[in-house]
């Protein structure tokens, strides 16, 4: 993908599942154990856990998208509908008739 950036190309990658979107991000919890007579035991756990799940994209409002761009940060935006933008008219064939 580096490579063909170089020669002015951009890519659009269509991902067939959302595992492929995801990465993951440590986090860390506590759990508290208790029996009776001693003193309660805090544990602190690190786990990964993804940065989205899927049922999060799910929820997501249908008028969001996600964009990624190389070295920033990703970037939630509201689609651009351009078949019902009036500034895009005439530039795409028109939608057929549901």
């Amino acid at each position: 993908m580096g490579l063909m950036a170089g020669y002015g190309l951009q890519l659009w990658p269509i991902l067939q599942d959302l595992s492929q979107l995801m990465g993951q991000a440590t986090t860390q919890y506590a759990t508290t154990s208790h029996r009776p007579g001693d003193p309660a035991a805090t544990t602190h756990q690190l786990t990964g856990r993804d940065l989205l799940t899927p049922d999060e994209i799910m929820q997501m409002s249908p008028h969001l998208q996600f964009l990624r761009l190389q070295g920033r940060p990703m970037i939630l935006a509201r689609k651009l509908r351009y078949h019902a933008d009036p500034e895009f008219r005439g530039l795409f064939p028109p939608q057929p008739a549901p």
